[in-house]
């Protein structure tokens, strides 16, 4: 899926150059050398519009080394052949700028809005304070290993150290970017690549403990057994609420419980799962038919007691809601599509009231799903395709250190094995 990706980003990014490109033929860029009040000669050339901030490209150059003009103007030739690259995109060849335009790259060839904010994140919180205003095709390897150093060290707002996994996601953005730089002419070589990404430990899922799980369950219960909420905030924390049991009984993600319909809820005790809620800057909240992948497309069965709660959940929504019918989401304060980022920090207000650990998140409750399934001796096959993962592989790695009697059953196969050579020896 990635390499499908990096191919529809080249793709958007070689029409980006080509349009940039025929509107540069009606301006010829053209290289006239002044001096400067110290007597240096310069040149700073009109490239065209720059795409992100909407200024004028004009890139300033000073030629200390050069003698006459006819030497400076050489000198401006050579130099201006690094930063077409750049000036084709629309951008200047500064690390800030570049990385911008290699994530709207990545927007333009259809990445999740999720990924492209994680992208933005990266590179305004820690790449752009520490390399924003450098050229892009002057940075070397020393200075991403230092970078790297730098935020494992003390990368946090507060100055403690950010976490492995942060520092390894930050390492995988800056090498796709300068990949994506060196194929469309802005660096011509990767300066990420020559360096080791921070080790990170497996990944294991964070999921409630018996008294978390069962405070939180009574909690849930509560809210949607209650009397009807009074005013838009209690409302909103029903519907928060439902948002999380749904998670919780089924494993759903925030994006694709936000995104349910009541035409997805079938009387068959199914609930179809086609499509995500996501966030798109000046759109809002969008529903998107494509779920986050292919595999996500699936069926989730749920129980008769469970299929009466969303049920009821929906006659209640009708005392307040006019009109409604079966595209009306199943989580939803006004008839539109909540946010999934109100949802998650609704949800996590419900957590620090309950006195529950703080560490965890909307997502946990997908966790929890997960892992007290496979504790209840669900196989791993299953589990797998009811959370939507793309393989077994996936569901072992994240929950693995959760399966039930494995090493007991390690001990009394090898304790077999040992009667068996027991006998053997008896034998002989």
């Amino acid at each position: 899926m990635k390499k499908a990706l990096y191919r529809r980003c080249k793709e958007e990014v070689r029409k980006m150059s080509k349009t940039n490109a025929r509107k540069g033929d009606q301006h010829e860029v053209r290289l006239v050398v002044k001096h400067d009040r110290d007597g240096i000669r310069y040149v700073q050339p009109y490239l065209g519009v720059n795409r992100i901030t909407g200024r004028p490209l004009r890139p300033y150059r000073r030629f200390p080394a050069a003698a006459t003009d006819e030497e400076a103007l050489a000198l401006a030739a050579e130099w201006l052949a690094t930063v077409e690259g750049a000036a084709r995109l629309g951008t200047s060849p500064k690390v800030a700028d570049v990385l911008e335009a290699y994530v709207r790259s990545l927007e333009a060839a259809g990445a999740s809005p999720n990924t492209c904010r994680t992208y933005r994140g990266y590179a305004r919180l820690y790449v752009s304070p520490a390399l924003g205003r450098e050229r892009a095709d002057s940075v070397e390897p020393m200075d991403l290993a230092r970078l790297r150093d730098e935020l494992l060290a003390r990368g946090s707002r507060d100055g403690s150290p950010l976490s492995p996994q942060t520092v390894a996601g930050c390492h995988w953005f800056l090498r796709g970017a300068w990949g994506w730089m060196c194929s469309v002419g802005v660096a011509s070589s990767n300066p990420a690549a020559a360096i080791d990404s921070p080790r990170v430990g497996t990944a294991t899922a964070t999921a409630y403990d018996e008294g978390d799980f069962a405070r939180l369950e009574a909690a849930l219960r509560s809210v949607l057994d209650g009397d009807d909420p009074v005013g838009a905030a209690g409302v909103r924390r029903r519907n928060v609420a439902m948002a999380a049991w749904v998670s919780l009984h089924t494993g759903l993600r925030v994006g694709e419980v936000c995104a349910l319909r009541r035409r997805d809820v079938q009387r068959r005790g199914i609930v179809s799962v086609s499509s995500t809620c996501v966030e798109v800057p000046g759109e809002g909240v969008v529903r998107r038919q494509r779920p986050k992948t292919a595999s996500s497309r699936r069926n989730v069965s749920v129980t008769g007691d469970d299929l009466a709660t969303i049920r009821a959940h929906a006659a209640w929504q009708d005392r307040y809601l006019a009109p409604t019918g079966r595209d009306t989401p199943l989580v939803t304060v006004d008839g539109s599509h909540m946010r999934p980022t109100t949802v998650s920090r609704e949800f996590a207000s419900m957590r620090d009231a309950l006195g529950i650990d703080p560490c965890t998140s909307f997502h946990s409750l997908r966790h929890t799903h997960a892992t007290w399934l496979l504790i209840a001796g669900v196989d791993p096959k299953t589990v797998s395709e009811r959370l939507g993962h793309g393989s077994v592989a996936t569901t072992l790695r994240l929950y693995a250190h959760v399966l039930p009697g494995r090493d007991a059953q390690a001990a009394e196969g090898f304790a077999a094995v040992a009667r068996g050579m027991g006998d053997r020896d008896g034998e002989l």
